[in-house]
């Protein structure tokens, strides 16, 4: 038994010469008629085209006048409606209006997103205002910023030298702090007093040169002295431990270029080295600026001048060489031990806990508490 093939719906032949640029109108059967008998040449016209027409006219058939106009104008709309979709067509074939067409879907679904978030979320349009907090170093009234986004705890020079502890300053631990721009990091004071509210908190001050900010209370601070919880609505979530960060987050360069100046015996920290010339004014050390303690998981790409002249003796070059070989002997011989594992599993990555076993002569009460610090 066969299947008869489905009927094709057919389509609706357009007569030619016949184009509408418009939507038809349907035409209102008593001004119809007065046109017929007001104007000579409609009325031939009418006669030529359609005998029935003019007679149902002459004799005054409303009815069937009323009916062939209608009839007119649902052809002529089926027409006006074929045209209009193949000159849709010939618009979504040509590349450009192709383009177009996606433009303005685009800019359609941009203000469509703009809108919603006028409606629901209009507070995102306005001015935010930052976060600071009253706070003494030294017994010196300070205005301190709360940045989140800094890694260090970073005090301008000038503001250092108002406080009274430039003289704690350890200018071994200079370098560039890098963000949106780059900063001179003059120095480290490693240990003093921050009094916010009542209480006291034992702060190392990471002190730049040419900064806006005064001080400026970053992340390691506000991850220590508090719960590491992200609460916002009614969410409490954990930040995630040091081992499972991206570890762009510690070293955005790809790099590790920082050194240790207490690695280093050649360096005197009582000495002031030569300040570096090309220092960017316009360094920030905002939210993007993530100075940290010279460590190989630092941002801090360190820039520390040589303590000696250009000529030095073959036989200071050569110690400096096998002093650094007996630095790395020595750090290799905590990767695989029992304290670097414990160390890893409070959440402290590699690299700073080998530093901190190196500084601590192996001992692991002594790395945790230079880790905390």
């Amino acid at each position: 038994m066969s299947i008869p093939a489905p009927k094709q719906r057919s389509k609706i032949q357009i007569p030619p010469g016949v184009q509408f640029t418009k939507p038809p109108s349907l035409i209102d059967t008593t001004t119809f008629i007065q046109a017929y008998f007001a104007n000579p040449v409609a009325k031939s016209d009418i006669q030529n085209r359609s005998a029935r027409l003019a007679r149902a006219i002459e004799q005054g058939d409303l009815q069937f006048v009323k009916t062939f106009l209608l009839e007119k104008y649902r052809r002529d709309m089926k027409i006006y409606l074929e045209q209009k979709k193949l000159k849709e067509r010939e618009i979504e074939a040509d590349p450009d209006n192709q383009k177009k067409i996606e433009e303005g879907i685009y800019h359609k679904l941009v203000n469509e997103n703009f809108e919603n978030a006028i409606e629901h979320n209009p507070e995102a349009f306005g001015r935010v205002c930052m976060l600071y907090v009253p706070a003494q170093v030294n017994k010196t009234d300070i205005i301190a910023f709360v940045d989140s986004g800094a890694q260090s705890t970073i005090m301008s020079e000038d503001v250092a030298k108002k406080c009274g502890i430039l003289h704690l300053l350890d200018t071994r631990f200079q370098g560039v702090a890098v963000g949106v721009g780059t900063g001179k990091i003059v120095g480290r004071v490693h240990a003093c007093d921050l009094k916010i509210g009542n209480s006291f908190f034992t702060t190392s001050f990471t002190v730049m040169d040419n900064i806006n900010m005064g001080f400026l209370l970053g992340l390691d601070n506000l991850k220590r002295h508090r719960q590491n919880f992200l609460c916002i609505g009614n969410e409490k979530v954990p930040f995630l431990p040091d081992g499972q960060c991206p570890k762009s987050d510690f070293n955005p360069g790809g790099e590790d270029n920082d050194q240790d100046p207490t690695k280093d015996p050649t360096k005197d920290p009582t000495k002031d080295p030569t300040k570096d010339p090309t220092k960017d004014p316009s360094a920030q050390p905002h939210s993007t600026s993530k100075p940290n303690s010279p460590s190989p998981q630092s941002q801090l790409q360190s820039t520390q001048q040589p303590s000696s002249s250009s000529t030095q003796s073959s036989s200071t070059q050569s110690s400096s060489t096998s002093a650094q070989q007996e630095e790395q002997s020595a750090t290799a011989q905590y990767l695989n031990s029992d304290n670097l594992k414990a160390l890893l599993e409070m959440g402290y990555s590699e690299d700073r806990a080998v530093e901190a076993l190196y500084v601590a002569n192996g001992d692991l009460e002594t790395a945790i508490l230079y880790l905390t610090q």
